[in-house]
């Protein structure tokens, strides 16, 4: 991150091509003057898969041979612990869920490791048609409700079948096959499930976590390309890892604080 404009880079190259720094404007936020409407209706579809995880750390007193034992600091963090928790709508887990638990030294190491494996398992399962493409179940009681149904359940527009864009469609869920409800076929061509990557939730990822990630576990990874959205140079928000690669995982702060 460029301590001058603010701007974050994912690669070092693209970091060194940006200096000198010299902006000839200050950073500033302005406000739109139209009204905003919330357009994003792919968000509101469930992930196929993700993992929440949590990062527990012990406070240990510096020693004398410690590099930073003459600053002002008087405790460190070690990270003891990490534990995760895979829920996916595609696989089938005792109680909805998987849960595992990272101990000891390389408890950040071995975390990373096993996320890398199953964001690669993800994508070859999601690759074949069948794993994560179910077809809708109608149900008698359903196709009644969605012929009478005169506005899209996601932008509330009337329909049109004169519009390529404002016809009918039977909007179904495609991990299960249940029925979501009438919707255009605008809004039905944005509610894709994102089949590419990872979602890996923490509970303080931004003010926490990434710390230790980044120290220990993105550090062991040389080949990966990581693309933060930084609000400081040490808060990130979130983290991709891999850049455009498909079989790699995306690290966000948990989005259910």
């Amino acid at each position: 991150m460029c301590n001058t404009c603010l701007a974050t880079f994912y690669s070092s190259d693209r970091y060194q091509k940006h200096f000198p720094c010299n902006p000839d404007r200050v950073q500033a936020e302005i406000m739109p003057t139209d009204d905003l409407e919330f357009k994003d209706f792919n968000k509101c579809v469930d992930l196929a898969d993700i993992v929440y995880a949590d990062m527990e750390s012990i406070l240990a007193k510096f020693d004398d041979d410690d590099d930073d034992a003459n600053s002002n600091l008087l405790q460190k963090h070690i990270p003891c612990c990490v534990a995760s928790y895979w829920v996916s709508k595609v696989e089938s887990h005792f109680g909805g869920g998987k849960y595992k638990e990272f101990k000891g030294e390389d408890c950040i190491k071995d975390f990373v490791d096993k996320i890398e494996l199953l964001a690669k398992y993800i994508f070859e399962r999601n690759k074949t048609q069948t794993a994560t493409r179910t077809p809708a179940v109608k149900t008698s009681e359903e196709l009644k409700r969605h012929e009478e149904a005169t506005n899209c359940i996601w932008c509330n527009c009337e329909f049109d079948p004169e519009s390529k864009l404002q016809q009918k469609v039977f909007d179904h869920d495609h991990l299960t096959g249940k029925y979501r409800g009438p919707a255009c076929q605008g809004c039905n061509n944005k509610l894709r499930q994102d089949r590419k990557k990872l979602i890996v939730a923490f509970h303080n990822f931004r003010g926490y976590d990434s710390h230790g990630l980044c120290l220990q576990g993105f550090s062991q990874k040389p080949g990966w390309t990581l693309r933060p959205i930084a609000q400081t140079s040490e808060k990130y928000i979130s983290q991709r890892t891999g850049g455009y690669h498909p079989r790699r995982p995306c690290w966000k702060e948990n989005p259910f604080p």
